[in-house]
C-alpha cells in the first residue's frame, strides 16, 4: 500500500510522541487526525488505495483536470470528503466492466464537491440486490454531493438510481 508523505509525516510525529508517552498510547497517536488534508495524484489505483484506507475525517483533494480510470468500486466506510473541481472526473467501465464507482457502506459518511461521475453501472437492480451506477448508499451510510456532475451512468437491470441510489 502507498503510504501518502502528509500521512506518514503525520505518523512520523505521532511515533515521537509514543516514544515518549509509552506503548499504550501507539493505537490513538498512530492514526492520521480526522481533518488532515490528503492530494491525490491522478492514478486510479492509488485513489482506491487513499478512500479504503481513509481516517475518518480525511479529505481527498483529488488532482484537478484528472480522469481517475476506475477498474472497480471504491468504497466508503467512513467519513471522508472528496474534494475535486469541475474538471476532475471519477470514470467507470460503462456497460464493459460492471460497477458502481461509489459505494458508501453502512458506517460511511461521503461528502463530494465538485466531482463528475460518468459511465457507473450497476450489475444489478432493486430485485436482485441494489442499483446506484454512479453512488450506492447502503443503509446507515449518508452521502453528500455538491457540484460536480452525473452522466451516462445507469443502475442496472431495474434501472434503479442510474445517479444516485440510497437504500436506506
Amino acid at each position: 500500500m502507498r503510504i501518502n508523505s502528509k500521512r506518514a509525516a503525520v505518523r512520523a510525529v505521532a511515533i515521537g510522541g509514543v516514544a515518549a508517552a509509552g506503548m499504550a498510547a501507539a493505537p490513538a497517536a498512530l492514526a492520521v487526525p480526522a481533518g488532515v488534508t490528503v492530494a491525490v495524484p491522478c492514478n486510479a489505483g492509488t485513489l482506491a488505495s487513499d478512500v479504503s484506507g481513509a481516517s475518518s475525517g480525511e479529505i481527498l483533494t483529488l488532482a484537478p483536470a484528472c480522469k481517475y480510470q476506475l477498474t472497480g468500486t471504491l468504497t466508503a466506510n467512513t467519513t471522508l470528503t472528496l474534494r475535486g473541481n469541475r474538471n476532475t472526473t471519477l470514470a467507470g467501465g460503462g456497460t464493459g466492466a460492471k460497477f458502481s464507482i461509489l459505494t458508501v457502506g453502512a458506517s460511511g459518511n461521503v461528502t463530494t464537491a465538485n466531482v463528475n461521475f460518468t459511465n457507473g453501472y450497476s450489475p444489478t437492480g432493486l430485485l436482485t440486490g441494489h442499483g446506484g451506477g454512479a453512488i450506492y448508499n447502503n443503509a446507515g451510510g449518508s452521502v453528500s454531493v455538491s457540484g460536480g456532475t452525473f452522466s451516462a451512468n445507469n443502475g442496472g437491470a431495474a434501472n434503479d438510481g442510474g445517479a444516485i441510489y440510497s437504500s436506506g
